[in-house]
């Protein structure tokens, strides 16, 4: 199982990302990342990171893409590897048009294409 441990539910990833999921871990499962405080402390972010690890173990993942608040998603990829779970990020490419506004303005569109999965080292 490829765990998407991420605020990206995989209904809305591409045909391209999905396949590349399943080419790593099999069947994707969707488990959102936690919202962080900005006020919490790190001991709270490791607490909240030991729940987690947990929590996922007991799901058995085959490798896990893990992307979210940076301290809690360190925590986490430290922890999976230290069990043997390979852990990835999403790679993008972000494409930007600028549209014009019938009021004469613009504002910038960007979509972001999936390109590969880049594995935590």
């Amino acid at each position: 199982m490829f765990l998407n441990l991420s605020h990206h539910p995989s209904a809305q990833w591409s045909p391209a990302q999905r396949e590349a999921a399943e080419a790593l871990g099999g069947e994707v499962v969707d488990q959102a990342f936690p919202e962080i405080p900005p006020v919490a402390s790190e001991a709270e972010v490791a607490a909240l990171g030991g729940q987690l690890v947990a929590e996922i173990l007991g799901r058995k993942p085959d490798a896990a893409m893990v992307q979210g608040e940076f301290t809690l998603a360190f925590f986490l990829v430290r922890e999976l590897q230290l069990r043997t779970i390979p852990c990835f990020a999403a790679t993008t490419k972000r494409i930007s048009r600028v549209e014009r506004q019938a009021d004469g303005s613009s504002r910038t569109v960007s979509v972001f294409e999936f390109v590969r999965f880049r594995r935590y080292w």
